[in-house]
């Protein structure tokens, strides 16, 4: 948590489902935190510590199965309490942004959400140029003899002899 940097903060805020962010930065979150603190006679360095831990978990930083033991930790609380103050945050923060916070801590985004919504493209059958034919008809089903002899005719076709070219032998050199 201490290499944590501003800029890092903000791309993960960036990354955060609408709903997370509303709840995030919400007026609403910052009573509820309030109250909790209140309702558990925590002291306002401690309301600090609690709303820290809360939004790592909305940012997907701290795993939701790490929340009590950070809260105790952090908070330098019996473990009953801090299970108490994480329920409370439970019910009356996370459930309402519940399952935003499962895409984001299976690692869910939304590019990979399009990418569900997408059918796959197919691709086109390969065909293997050795074992077809021009047509694409397998080999074994067409005689080789008229393979090799389409194939002749096309790579071996002789040149047309006109009048110009009958006169000409072509290896060798004209005189000057």
């Amino acid at each position: 948590m201490a290499n944590l940097t501003s800029e890092k903060l903000n791309e993960l805020y960036q990354k955060l489902p609408p709903d997370v962010k509303e709840a995030y930065f919400g007026v609403n979150t910052a009573e509820i935190l309030q109250s909790i603190a209140k309702e558990n006679n925590l002291t306002t360095e401690k309301l600090g510590i609690m709303a820290d831990e809360t939004g790592l978990l909305m940012l997907g930083i701290t795993h939701p199965a790490e929340f009590i033991s950070n809260l105790a930790n952090r908070m330098d609380l019996q473990k009953e309490l801090a299970r108490k103050v994480a329920h409370e945050i439970n019910e009356k923060i996370f459930s309402k942004i519940r399952e935003s916070l499962r895409k984001i801590h299976s690692g869910e985004t939304e590019k990979e959400e399009k990418e569900k919504e997408q059918p796959e493209q197919q691709m086109p059958p390969v065909i293997n140029p050795l074992k077809t034919f021009s047509n694409n008809e397998p080999i074994a089903e067409k005689n080789k003899k008229d393979i090799f002899e389409q194939r002749s005719k096309t790579f071996r076709a002789k040149p047309e002899i006109t009048s110009y070219t009958k006169d000409i032998d072509p290896y060798r050199e004209p005189l000057s």
